[in-house]
């Protein structure tokens, strides 16, 4: 099958069935394909052949003349009445890292206790406009964006004016948020590492840097009496080039902060320079000790499920038209900081 065609029949499923989902045991009449091709901007055939899968599976029915309805027969398999839709990131994303795996898969098994349904959007377009118009036709109960990019700011700002909105790991000052306080992260692995007498720290940074994860290290190290420079504050630029004229330069870390991204990549430059992962250099993350990592790591476990419980507590209690105690919950838990 196309690809193209088939992003375009899923948003005429989502659609549908969501509508489906705001009717439960309603004989609702759905739109012809002719208004769903118009309305979404496809080709009719493309919209006739996801109605045409839907009469198929059984969710909808045809009354020749008349047109095409919900199946009020069709009561196995048919979706609760609050289904919750969930987007990652700038929400185009294929492939999905352990940080946003353990964030989703967490999430997902709480805000089901609700109950819910929920569904996981990897959305069809880029365009700001266009995404705008697909999210605002979800027929869904709510939506959880996480970590959503600065540029969709704005456009959540104009969903949450068609439902309920909460964001998750970022914070828009309308919208209902939960968090993580990442200087507070930052600063007890900064006062570990302290401990641990490793002055001579490297950061390695994804292109966006989370200077508030950087400012908890610098303020422990600080409490130290030793400043930490920026340019040790190594984002992602030129195929890790940064990182490589640091080491060129004969700087020999003896801590190294690295994101799930690149696991191995600091393990191959370490072994490239040469640098004993053993005693020398402590290799320290917040998500879990790769695979491929047989030297020891200083690892600080997210209580994922913790913050989850949390998040969908604040999910829970705008659904249920309650007012929030917090609108922008910030979760500061205590590490479980361990080498292994």
């Amino acid at each position: 099958m196309n690809m193209k065609k088939y992003s375009l029949r899923m948003i005429i499923r989502r659609y549908v069935l969501g509508l489906l989902n705001s009717h439960p045991n309603e004989e609702i009449r759905i739109p012809s394909y002719n208004v769903l091709a118009k309305q979404f901007g496809m080709a009719r055939a493309t919209a006739q052949a996801e109605l045409k899968t839907l009469v198929d599976e059984g969710y909808l029915v045809t009354k020749p003349g008349i047109g095409t309805f919900a199946n009020v027969m069709r009561v196995k398999d048919s979706p609760p009445t609050v289904i919750v839709t969930m987007l990652y990131g700038s929400g185009d994303y294929v492939y999905d890292n352990y940080y946003a795996w353990a964030h989703k898969s967490f999430l997902g098994i709480e805000i089901a206790k609700y109950p819910a349904n929920l569904q996981a959007l990897t959305l069809s377009v880029r365009n700001n406009d266009n995404m705008l118009k697909e999210l605002s036709n979800l027929q869904t109960s709510a939506l959880i964006w996480i970590d959503p990019p600065a540029d969709k700011y704005d456009m959540i700002r104009e969903i949450e004016k068609r439902m309920p909105v909460l964001t998750v790991l970022k914070q828009i000052d309308e919208i209902p948020s939960v968090c993580w306080n990442n200087e507070s992260l930052g600063y007890q692995i900064g006062k570990e590492l302290v401990n641990q007498n490793r002055f001579r720290f490297m950061y390695l940074e994804s292109a966006v840097t989370d200077y508030q994860f950087w400012n908890g290290f610098v303020q422990a190290y600080a409490e130290a009496g030793h400043k930490l420079e920026n340019r040790f504050l190594l984002c992602y630029e030129d195929n890790h080039a940064n990182v490589e004229a640091l080491l060129d330069s004969g700087f020999r870390p003896d801590a190294v902060f690295f994101r799930d991204a690149d696991s191995r990549y600091a393990l191959d430059v370490m072994n490239r320079y040469q640098i004993d992962l053993n005693d020398e250099c402590r290799l320290v993350s917040v998500n879990c000790k790769p695979y491929i990592l047989k030297a020891p790591i200083l690892l600080a476990e997210l209580p994922f499920q913790k913050f989850a419980e949390l998040a969908a507590f604040q999910l829970f209690q705008i659904l249920d038209g309650n007012p929030l105690s917090e609108k922008h919950v910030v979760f500061a838990p205590e590490l479980n900081l361990k080498t292994i």
